[in-house]
């Protein structure tokens, strides 16, 4: 899988970390630029396989996938030991 780019992992991890996203008429409460930009960016989420498209009480919702929260976890363990490495 090529590699993602930083507002990808950004949005990943904060789709982790709230455990879903969906549109701000809907009071979510976070969005990356502007609703479409934050749909546009989840969308090659999705394509990935790192986030999936759900219909909850007939409103589109992003959730992270486990395959999502296991990179998170990666990368998060990647950064650390950079860190550690770095001291």
């Amino acid at each position: 899988m090529r590699k993602l780019g930083k507002n990808q992992e950004s949005i990943l991890r904060a789709l982790v970390e709230n455990r879903r996203w969906h549109a701000i008429g809907f009071g979510c409460g976070w969005i990356w630029s502007t609703p479409r930009e934050t749909e546009r960016l989840l969308d090659t989420l999705v394509k990935r396989g790192l986030a999936k498209r759900v219909l909850e009480n007939g409103a589109l919702v992003y959730r992270p996938t486990d395959a999502g929260k296991a990179h998170v976890e990666a990368a998060k363990a990647t950064r650390l030991a950079a860190r550690e490495a770095s001291l």
